[in-house]
Order: structure tokens, then C-alpha cells, then sequence
């Protein structure tokens, strides 16, 4: 199965936004075991750091950001996508 992650639905999950972040990290850690296909989009990597980053910090957002891309499938804005 392919999934489209959301920004907040990672935001969920880093951030640990309650109630949410518990249904967040397990779509995440189900792209992590590969029992699902996981995609985010180049706009949501942007948006990411620059919220991350600002709850925390640069370096944090940069590790966070790092294992996203390590981890999952970055893919582009276009109408297909959409």
C-alpha cells in the first residue's frame, strides 16, 4: 500500500502532539518496517524543518529531516500527485 504522509501527520509524531501522535508514529513506524509504502512531498520536507526548527531547534530539525529522507520516499508536487 502507498501513503501520502501529511505534513502534521509527521509533525504529529515529532512533535508528539496529543492525541494524535500515537496514531501518527504508528503509520510511521509501519513505512519504517516497510509494511507500508510511505511518501512525503518535497513542499512537506520544507515545511518540516522550518517547523521543527522552530519548536526545537536547527540541528534537531536537521536530524529529523535526515532520517525522513533516509527513510521514506520524497516525492514532487505535481497533479498527478495531488
Amino acid at each position: 500500500m502507498r501513503v501520502l504522509l501529511d505534513t502534521n501527520i509527521i509533525m504529529d509524531a515529532l512533535q508528539e502532539r496529543q492525541p494524535f501522535d500515537i496514531a501518527a508514529k504508528k503509520i510511521l513506524l509501519l513505512g519504517q518496517t516497510g509494511k507500508i509504502d510511505c511518501h512525503f512531498t518535497a513542499n512537506a520536507a520544507t515545511d518540516i524543518f522550518f517547523l521543527y526548527s522552530k519548536a526545537r531547534s536547527k540541528k534537531e530539525a536537521n536530524t529529523a529531516l535526515e532520517f525522513l529522507l533516509n527513510t521514506y520516499n520524497v516525492v514532487p508536487i505535481n497533479r498527478g500527485t495531488v
